[in-house]
């Protein structure tokens, strides 16, 4: 029986690549034209390095699953995003942060959305992009929301974009009702809401009538990039 993780045709062809990359570098020894081997696997879909965020977001659910502790970078980051400690931002490590969300309990989320609004640009959008993978209680969504709200109204799209993508995997009207109001707003909804939007809050568009207002705006895709 086969017990493969992958279908056989995606993995005998990611075999015959790797074999054919292999070949190649070893005939290839001693010599400088090596662009053509390595330009084998760049382009694999099957051999990618997921980004720094995604890692720290997979040894964090994993430790937590397997009832193993937090790394080290944990309670710095416990002790200053709870208020607990003044502790300078810069200091603060991103496993720290995947660790915090993927551990958060109802009263860490709610103290998180008391502290957002007054949290370093960079900061919040290292919070978001770890709370983008996994459902968020009612007063983050909220405070998400003005968050966002308020970066738009200062022209940072980067930050409002973060906020979307925060609360993407969460359900409920509130933040369908945000997507739908961003849609109709013909000076907010640029190429970088719309990528965001379909790129983390795809679910929010099963909707008989958000989807027709994304596709509408979908022309101004044509120069976004996708979030990662």
């Amino acid at each position: 029986m086969n017990r493969a993780c992958f279908p056989p045709a995606q993995r005998d062809a990611f075999l015959n690549r790797l074999l054919e990359t292999l070949g190649r570098a070893v005939s290839q020894v001693g010599r400088e034209e090596t662009a053509d081997v390595d330009h084998l696997m760049k382009d694999n879909p099957l051999a990618f390095t997921p980004n720094v965020t995604f890692q720290a977001m997979l040894n964090a659910r994993a430790n937590h699953d397997r009832g193993l502790s937090a790394s080290q970078h944990f309670e710095p980051v416990d002790a200053y995003l709870s208020g607990q400690q003044a502790i300078d931002w810069q200091a603060l490590g991103l496993q720290g942060i995947a660790d915090y969300v993927v551990r958060m309990e109802t009263r860490d989320a709610e103290s998180l959305a008391l502290r957002l609004s007054t949290l370093p640009t960079a900061v919040i959008h290292s919070v978001c992009y770890c709370l983008e993978h996994q459902p968020l209680p009612a007063a983050l969504v909220a405070a998400l929301h003005d968050c966002g709200e308020s970066a738009a109204q200062t022209g940072d799209m980067e930050t409002l974009c973060a906020c979307l993508r925060g609360v993407g995997n969460t359900k409920g009207s509130a933040v369908g009702n945000w997507y739908t109001a961003l849609l109709n707003d013909t000076a907010a909804c640029g190429p970088d809401v719309l990528a965001a939007i379909a790129g983390r809050g795809w679910q929010h568009l099963e909707d008989a009538q958000r989807l027709p207002l994304f596709c509408n705006a979908w022309p101004k895709m044509r120069t976004a990039t996708l979030p990662p």
